[in-house]
């Protein structure tokens, strides 16, 4: 049995309640089409800012995850997550390099809600650094990360479709 890392566990119910895919792929823009390969989200958790999205989960907690291009293949993505219980504020800061992505999967959480583990595997593909925004301190750093999970919302063929149309349209992978 695999391990899972333990930011699976710090950002796992991140998506517990988000939207499900419903509507075909169409053309989306690189940004959009990351925040659908990685988390699930979709026009329907759109903010007012561009390439920003928010859901609000049932317990009250309130998700904004950010997505900003940097290159073809490197990009930025923030996510800050507002806990309803304690007021903490956590923000999830990643740098990814989607060109060094050697491997993508998703599959089921478990067979009772629509939650679903998406796995990306790479050679030092992504670097993640997790803040307490009350004291601004950094409570979790991965620098140089090759394997990660997320937790998504929607269907495991939608997602795997956002990163075959990723890999055609914005960014192919490079031999290292």
């Amino acid at each position: 049995m695999k391990t899972i890392p333990l930011t699976l566990f710090a950002i796992g119910a991140l998506l517990a309640d988000a939207p499900t895919a419903s509507t075909p792929l169409g053309v989306r823009s690189a940004e959009e089409t990351v925040a659908l390969m990685i988390w699930g989200l979709e026009a329907t958790s759109r903010a007012d800012r561009l390439n920003t999205w928010k859901i609000e989960h049932r317990d009250g907690d309130r998700v904004t995850f950010s997505v900003l291009r940097r290159t073809d293949c490197l990009f930025s993505a923030s996510v800050e997550r507002h806990l309803a219980r304690t007021g903490h504020v956590l923000k999830f800061d990643y740098s990814f390099d989607f060109a060094r992505v050697r491997e993508y999967s998703a599959w089921f959480a478990n067979g009772k809600d629509e939650r679903v583990i998406t796995k990306i595997e790479g050679s030092r593909w992504y670097d993640q650094k997790v803040i307490n925004k009350a004291d601004g301190r950094t409570v979790h750093s991965i620098p140089g990360g090759s394997i990660h999970t997320f937790v998504a919302g929607g269907s495991i063929e939608r997602l795997q479709a956002a990163f075959e149309d990723f890999r055609i349209n914005h960014c192919q992978e490079r031999p290292l």
